[in-house]
């Protein structure tokens, strides 16, 4: 979902490396009836972009996948077994012997529009950003689905995802039975949650690290395969992925009336609470039990333990928190404050009433970790950006607790030849299903994974021997902004003068405007604009300015190219394009970013991406900076 942040970076020389200091931007109620196979409706309807015609290349739904000979997933603790799996007829749904066929039916004027939902973008323009949980783009629509087979008339559509996995073409979908005719399910199931991969290549990291959360005893969604088709036209494998709905807490808790939320850039910390959405009852919101998990997480360390095992199942949460890490999910809560569930048992409950936190998002998993807010790589036996791992790593007897954890996962829930053969029969299942033409890409991704799978034990292990890494990353700050002013101004230029080591001689313009309350007043105005270096589908435009008071300003705009023609780009919620107000470093010649442009348009008079060619027009922006910390 995101896109790595901003780095200071050194100038040598200055205008060389803006664009790296910038960046861009079987059971159940309802009608049912069985259906043959090849019973969707045939659609008129266009398709979509360049991606659509590699589908074109996939076998027949009838493609028979070989069997699988893999040896079996590690056995999930008893802890995180449900009792009545065996009887529960929503296993046949899970199974990853065959994919899942399901042909959805929906008015093609209806596709189109669902398809192309999207955000714009999290407006953070507020001190208290994270106040709400973010709103959602997406719209449910009527249509009809086949699930194997067996036809339901009336079922709810919408598309699903964050970021990361956004497609408009191969969407990630949520069908839900019973949104229109109440008790309508599949075998106990009412809503199917479809993903698209988008984010993983070797299309079975989801399944993957769901098993590995199961092993360690953690309640993980079941997860299988299936092949969509929408309107008849065949949008290859998704992944099957269970539902967070009563019949889950129902096989892994006493209880199933609990309250669940959702957490999406969300923290126990004053002031980010507010993204957590409650996912039950929400005509009964209750804030109790996250305002406990705040209140412990604000403890002292000579209570921390304490207050945090009244307020969680602390020994859950450890062992929830090193699978994370175990499987580099590095978008979830201890990395990224994303991607998780906790679910607040009842009073009367088995574990009386102490959040547990479950898993969600893995698509991204088993790679190299990384920090996006702090543009780093992480170590691989640690992530502790969310609080509560903060802090408990940070505590020695909490860190001592981790890495026990931690190594016992290693040596009973991590078994490099198991997961490997996993991925194999995995593969073999998905692989016939797949698109000619993209089958050498996805190859080469199931090689990466098993050899991140391999390696993986022997790097945690390394770093545990040498002693615990140190966690030196600061508290993140909010990505709420507040405005820092705004810049107003023209330039002219010709195309190809971007890149170049030195911008004022290339252009000409003017820049006004005021900046934390001081006037903006500048004398020599420079102007480039051109290709971006290694990005053919992308451009920048860059102004640099002398400021009467001393210093170098400039405005970065990055943009895509085909939009290099006369027009207007709004930077309202724009997420195809980047723009920030910078500053040189006089001393240290380092770029530093004063303030995005979150808001204003960038104008293009005369235009064109032939080189040689005028490029003129002006700009009028505002100016936002992170808001200042919280307490």
């Amino acid at each position: 979902m995101h896109t790595r942040p901003l780095r200071r970076v050194a100038l040598l020389p200055v205008w060389a490396l803006l664009l790296a200091a910038c960046g861009s931007g079987s059971g159940g109620g309802g009608p049912k009836a069985v259906i043959p196979l090849d019973g969707a409706v045939q659609t008129d309807a266009a398709p979509g972009p360049a991606s659509d015609a590699a589908l074109d290349g996939a076998p027949a739904p009838d493609a028979a996948p070989p069997a699988s000979d893999a040896a079996p997933a590690p056995a999930p603790d008893a802890a995180a077994t449900p009792d009545a799996a065996v009887d529960d007829p929503a296993l046949a749904l899970f199974s990853r012997d065959r994919l899942l066929d399901v042909a959805l039916q929906i008015d093609p004027a209806d596709w189109d529009a669902l398809r192309v939902q999207a955000r714009d973008g999290i407006d953070t323009r507020k001190v208290d950003c994270l106040g709400a949980p973010f709103p959602s783009p997406y719209t449910w629509f009527h249509g009809q689905v086949s699930i194997d087979g067996v036809l339901y008339a009336d079922v709810g559509v919408h598309k699903k995802g964050f970021f990361g996995s956004l497609n408009d073409n191969r969407p990630s979908l949520v069908i839900d039975l019973d949104k229109y005719v109440d008790g309508q399910t599949d075998a106990t199931v009412s809503r199917f949650t479809l993903n698209n991969n988008n984010q993983d290549p070797a299309s079975v990291r989801t399944c993957l690290a769901y098993d590995v959360f199961a092993a360690a005893g953690v309640p993980a969604p079941r997860c299988s395969f299936a092949r969509v088709r929408v309107n008849g036209r065949d949008l290859g494998v998704y992944t099957h992925v269970e539902t967070y709905k009563k019949p889950f807490f129902r096989r892994y808790f006493a209880s199933d009336t609990g309250h669940l939320y959702e957490g999406q850039l969300s923290d126990f910390r004053p002031g980010w609470t507010g993204t957590l959405e409650q996912k039950n009852d929400e005509s009964n919101p209750d804030t109790a039990p996250i305002d406990r998990l705040v209140a412990a997480a604000a403890a002292d360390d000579a209570h921390l333990l304490g207050a945090l095992g009244d307020a969680l199942d602390l020994d859950a949460f450890l062992t929830f928190w090193a699978t994370e890490v175990l499987i580099s999910h590095w978008d979830g809560y201890a990395g990224d404050t994303n991607n998780f569930f906790i679910y607040d048992e009842p009073q009367d409950g088995a574990q009386a009433g102490k959040i547990q936190f479950l898993p969600w998002g893995p698509d991204a998993t088993f790679q190299t970790p990384q920090l996006l807010f702090e543009g780093a790589d992480a170590p691989a036996s640690v992530l502790a950006s969310g609080i509560l791992a903060r802090r408990l790593y940070l505590h020695p007897e909490g860190r001592a607790r981790y890495v026990s954890k931690l190594r016992d996962l290693l040596a009973h829930a991590w078994n490099a030849d198991t997961l490997s053969a996993d991925v194999d029969a995995m593969d073999r299942l998905i692989q016939p299903a797949l698109p000619a033409a993209g089958r050498r890409g996805h190859t080469a991704a199931i090689d990466a994974l098993k050899a991140f799978i391999a390696g993986q034990a022997g790097r945690v292990t390394a770093e545990l021997d040498a002693g615990p890494v140190p966690w030196s990353f600061p508290l993140r700050g909010s990505p709420c902004v507040v405005e820092a002013g705004h810049v107003s101004g023209t330039f002219a230029t010709t195309w190809g003068s971007w890149p170049t080591d030195n911008a004022f001689p290339t252009g000409t313009g003017t820049l006004t405007g005021q900046y934390h309350g001081d006037e903006l007043t500048a004398g020599m105005v420079g102007a480039a604009a051109g290709p971006s270096a290694g990005h053919p589908d992308r451009a920048q435009l860059v102004v640099p300015a002398q400021l009467f008071g001393g210093g170098v300003v400039f405005l970065f705009v990055d943009f895509p190219i085909l939009q290099a023609a006369p027009g207007v780009i709004a930077l309202d919620g724009n997420r195809n394009v980047g723009c920030s107000y910078n500053r040189v470093d006089n001393v240290s010649h380092q770029v530093v970013r004063l303030g995005s442009c979150l808001d204003g348009t960038v104008t293009f008079e005369a235009a064109s991406s032939l080189a040689g060619e005028p490029f003129n027009g002006s700009f009028d922006v505002g100016l936002w900076e992170p808001a200042p910390p919280g307490p």
